[in-house]
């Protein structure tokens, strides 16, 4: 297939960012960079992330896609520029009833609101978060992040349960018996739980933005659970090598693993664009 040709099955590309592009951790490699630039100017190339915006803009800045909109929060939030395109929050009284057992098991909650982040105290995760986002919290107790919340009538995009693996194991099964029509849970890892609004997927934050119809001519890339949806529905699905064995299943496509730069390497050689690495 000729560059022309392959420009013209796919007009968008979709990437996700931690475990798929971030080949530092906390950034893109140069050569990912060049990649990613030199596609944006003939195709749309939009990123979708369970991300806060800020620890999103700065990468989308490298790859020359600022005008173009930021898929945040797993799709709870879409926002290009400082234009609002979708938004759906936990109400507060789910994000206060969810605190009671979090509270019994010893699991801190970090809150995520549009470009806010707050968490009860610091800890190795938390600087680690920091890192790899390059975004500050702010250091306050949970309920006074609930009461400021309240006070401006918002929610929460996302939370973030810290704990042990056998508390999270505990806190998972209230989730999933008493909870699961109210909220979306991911495992990220043994010791974090990631929660977002009902209804919301990266892939619904696609079709929010482009509409069902575009999917055919989207590329998307992931490695994780929250992204098997995406893959599974676009155009092209690419699964990085370093991806869970079940979004490799749904995947097209694979490729190298993120620390490979797996994904420009894949565009790279697909569309012909001759850029050393």
């Amino acid at each position: 297939m000729n560059t022309k040709d392959a420009m013209e099955n796919y007009n968008t590309i979709c990437l996700d960012l931690d475990g798929t592009i971030l080949a530092l951790k906390s950034d893109i490699t140069p050569f990912c960079a060049a990649v990613l630039k030199k596609l944006s100017t003939q195709m749309d190339i939009i990123l979708v992330s369970a991300r806060i915006p800020s620890g999103m803009s700065y990468i989308q800045e490298k790859v020359g896609a600022s005008a173009q909109p930021i898929i945040c929060y797993n799709g709870a939030y879409i926002v290009k520029g400082e234009e609002i395109i979708y938004d759906k929050c936990l109400p507060v009284s789910l994000i206060e009833e969810l605190l009671k057992p979090c509270n019994e098991l010893n699991i801190k909650m970090g809150i995520y609101s549009y470009n806010d982040w707050s968490v009860p105290e610091d800890s190795e995760r938390i600087q680690k978060e920091i890192h790899n986002t390059k975004t500050d919290p702010v250091f306050e107790e949970t309920e006074t992040t609930i009461a400021n919340l309240k006070k401006k009538g918002k929610g929460a995009h996302k939370l973030m349960l810290m704990g042990d693996k056998e508390s999270l194991d505990q806190l998972e099964k209230l989730l999933s018996s008493d909870m699961n029509d109210r909220l979306v849970a991911y495992r990220s890892n043994n010791t974090i739980i990631e929660v977002a609004p009902n209804d919301v997927s990266k892939l619904d934050g696609i079709k929010a933005l482009l509409g069902e119809e575009a999917l055919p001519k989207v590329i998307a890339f992931g490695d994780n659970y929250n992204d098997i949806d995406m893959l599974r529905e676009v155009g092209m699905g690419v699964a990085v090598a370093n991806a869970r064995d079940e979004v490799k299943a749904v995947a097209d496509e694979q490729t190298l693993s993120c620390a490979e730069d797996g994904v420009p390497v894949f565009l790279n050689k697909y569309y012909e664009l001759g850029i050393e690495q």
